[in-house]
């Protein structure tokens, strides 16, 4: 379970920090699988049941479990360096900073429809590998829970950090590894698209067309194919380019049938 993997690695005897602090899961699954698994092998975790709304309501919900001082985000699928919660430590002696770590991939990305958000030189606040002070977090209001689906969060969240006056702070020596997440859905368009469309009218933007929004897609698709040799999901990448912008084209629909539209920043 890639969750036992990630809790080994955060074990106060795995991390080199020397000093107490505390670990929360929170569960946003239907089942009991990680309840079980934490009491039997990890009971020095804190454990909360999810409220069930998707990624950003569910990490907002184990910040309101938190007593610390500083919150440091990783996904239960990546593994921490041993120094990861000693590196951010180490920096976040400054104020008014928000701390974004390294984040790289878990073992070798070999297929076009394989994505991990790769994090090497700063600028991107994944939501899988940052740290902030518990007053900021609050301040800015936590994650942004009324995304349509779940993509853009942690986009929005950086953006709303900077608005705040907050300064991203890059730590290159804390690390994650994060594994590959296999994307073979023609709908995981439609679903990104919609988030898209729902951050950038946060900040008055209006959404691309129809036309741009597939040549986009398309063109990304497309240099993401020529970077592997032929083989199976090379062609099914290919199948995907074709049934994609389909479902781009849903969205748009979707949108107005929906009725969506941004509620006033929370910052």
């Amino acid at each position: 379970m890639p969750l036992a993997a990630c809790l080994r690695r955060l074990h106060p005897r795995a991390q080199d920090l020397g000093q107490d602090y505390e670990v929360i899961v929170s569960d946003d699954s239907r089942d009991t699988i990680t309840e079980q698994l934490l009491a039997r092998q990890f009971p020095w975790v804190k454990y909360t049941r999810g409220p069930r709304r998707g990624p950003a309501a569910n990490r907002n919900s184990a910040a309101r479990c938190a007593t610390g001082d500083v919150f440091f985000f990783i996904d239960d699928d990546c593994v921490p360096d041993e120094r990861w919660l000693r590196e951010f430590l180490d920096a976040s002696v400054a104020d008014g900073c928000v701390f974004e770590g390294r984040t790289l991939p878990l073992g070798n990305i070999r297929s076009p429809l394989e994505h991990v958000p790769v994090n090497t030189e700063g600028g991107y606040l994944w939501s899988c590998n940052f740290a902030i002070r518990a007053t900021d977090f609050g301040a800015i209001g936590g994650f942004d829970e009324t995304f349509p689906y779940a993509a853009m969060e942690d986009i929005d969240l950086r953006r709303r950090v900077l608005r705040f006056g907050l300064r991203l702070h890059f730590v290159s020596s804390a690390i994650v590894f994060h594994p590959p997440r296999r994307i073979d859905d023609p709908n995981h368009a439609r679903r990104a698209y919609l988030s898209y469309c729902y951050l950038q009218s946060k900040d008055g933007i209006a959404r691309p067309t129809l036309a741009q929004s597939v040549k986009d897609h398309t063109r990304m698709r497309v240099r993401q194919m020529f970077q592997y040799p032929l083989h199976r999901d090379v062609f099914h990448a290919a199948w995907l380019t074709l049934r994609e912008p389909l479902a781009i084209a849903r969205a748009f629909r979707d949108w107005d049938r929906l009725g969506l539209k941004a509620l006033t920043p929370l910052v």
